[in-house]
């Protein structure tokens, strides 16, 4: 594509950039604590004082945001085109890539540290390069044990169909080995938990793990929360939380309420967040009255209502081995305990810092039921325990010799990018779409996705809606017009 060069008063409206070298973080869009970590981080490094990039990709749509001082300031959003986004890198002085996960990522990306010629670095949020699943579960979305190689290839050919978006892959082997080779070209590779290391450690034994837990950046006031004194009475008040998928723990949580329920055992169920559609399908029944489903909530407010249900304890019973668990650090600012599988880093982090008990996760309902009527809340009373890892270290200290003022001063060219992205997108788009229109909607980081789907649905449609919708703008465009004439 040929693009137009700025004139004199374009070059003279352009702003220089700070004297750090700039950062992208390149990430797909799939929400959750993915992409509540990655904003997190743009806030923090672009407070630092580096020029900073998020670019989210939604198949080949691009949605390009750039920080400072810790403030989303600008936006471009268009159509994948290499030239165009070495372009705007080259000349933002990005010396650093940082990828965060790759599941639905556009695999061009994959190729933009050789395009500039810098360092990358690969923060593994979940468990795709070992696993197209992403949460190592087989068909019944319980953890699959890590088999060997052919059960793990006749999974592969079982759930074939179900890869909407993501990349197909021939065998597990070659799957392990092409990410294997791109991991070994990291300059660093970081994963949140010791236990993700260990894990990725048997199928990438050359490649260095670096240990960085999620930063847990709240600006919801701490309310301490005392559990109530079990004097082996009152009914048990259980709460979960987040939105339960099988695989974490979903059709578990039904399970054992229906038990409950049927052998009246004294114990209520609260859950703060959602049952997938899997589950509700599952379930074929009315839900039983001892579970009260609360609906999404927002961490600013959770806090309070936690403390309104009067909870006794929380209980995580993930059946894939989770790699970090936002929602797990929830309660325990409460100073309230938790029971949890024993499976990945949930289980993991609660036997670290003793903030309650586990068990098996592969126990069935009827075990789990007799660790939840016999864990002692008033054990873990008064404890104290807090969330420290509360900021982001200095980038330079976690980058080391990856990050390099030696692209810094540079030019930010916004109404020559601009105009290119709107060029793009009027070229690649079937209708013409204004940034202006959709800047609060692309805006807000968790918005964003219905947009971003359509601009992705928008590029399928047909020669024949797409010459219907250019007609339709146009007449309403004449009819404003003449309109503004009489009046």
């Amino acid at each position: 594509m040929t693009y137009v060069m700025p004139s004199a008063p374009e070059e003279q409206n352009m702003a220089h950039a700070q004297d750090k070298c700039a950062i992208a973080l390149v990430v797909p869009h799939l929400g959750g604590g993915t992409m509540r970590h990655v904003y997190e981080m743009a806030r923090a490094w672009s407070q630092q004082g580096y020029p900073l990039w998020v670019l989210v990709s939604t198949g080949r749509i691009l949605q390009l945001t750039f920080y400072q001082a810790g403030e989303a300031v600008r936006q471009l959003v268009f159509p994948y085109d290499r030239d165009f986004l070495i372009r705007v890198f080259r000349e933002s002085g990005v010396g650093l890539l940082h990828y965060h996960n790759f599941y639905t990522l556009h695999e061009p990306l994959l190729s933009l540290p050789d395009a500039l010629d810098v360092p990358y670095a690969v923060t593994l949020h979940d468990y795709y390069t070992i696993c197209p699943w992403i949460y190592l579960v087989g068909p019944d979305e319980r953890y699959c044990g890590e088999p060997e190689t052919d059960a793990c290839d006749a999974c592969l050919r079982m759930k074939r169909e179900q890869m909407h978006g993501a990349r197909q892959a021939d065998s597990i082997v070659s799957w392990r080995s092409g990410w294997y080779r791109w991991l070994l070209g990291a300059g660093s590779v970081f994963v949140p938990h010791q236990d993700v290391a260990e894990r990725l450690a048997r199928y990438f034994p050359a490649v260095r793990f670096q240990i960085f837990e999620n930063p847990e950046v709240v600006s919801a006031p701490v309310i301490h929360s005392m559990p109530p004194a079990d004097d082996g009475g009152h009914i048990r008040r259980v709460a979960c939380i987040g939105a339960l998928t099988r695989a974490k723990g979903g059709e578990v949580l039904l399970a054992c309420a229906r038990a409950a329920a049927q052998h009246d055992m004294p114990v209520e169920f609260v859950l703060f967040g959602t049952l997938s559609q899997d589950v509700m399908r599952g379930a074929q029944r009315p839900l039983p009255k001892n579970l009260r489903i609360l609906g999404r909530y927002h961490e600013t407010d959770v806090y309070l209502q936690i403390v309104a249900e009067k909870i006794d304890f929380f209980w995580f019973p993930p059946l894939w081995p989770e790699t970090y668990s936002y929602t797990l650090s929830i309660p325990i600012r409460l100073g309230l305990p938790v029971l949890g599988s024993n499976l990945g880093a949930v289980g993991a982090r609660i036997e670290a810092h003793g903030w309650g008990e586990t068990y098996p996760w592969d126990a069935d309902t009827q075990e789990i039921l007799a660790r939840i009527l016999a864990f002692d809340c008033t054990r873990y009373a008064g404890r104290g325990d807090a969330i420290t890892n509360d900021h982001f270290p200095p980038a330079q200290e976690l980058y080391g010799p990856l990050l390099s003022d030696r692209r810094a001063g540079v030019l930010m060219q916004w109404e020559v990018w601009q105009r290119m992205a709107n060029t793009l997108r009027k070229s690649h788009l079937p209708y013409d779409l204004y940034l202006d229109e959709l800047r609060e909607l692309y805006i807000d980081e968790s918005g964003s996705r219905s947009v971003l789907r359509l601009l992705l649905h928008a590029e399928q449609r047909s020669l024949a809606k797409w010459l219907l919708d250019k007609i339709i703008r146009l007449g309403r465009q004449m009819l404003a017009y003449v309109l503004s004439l009489v009046v």
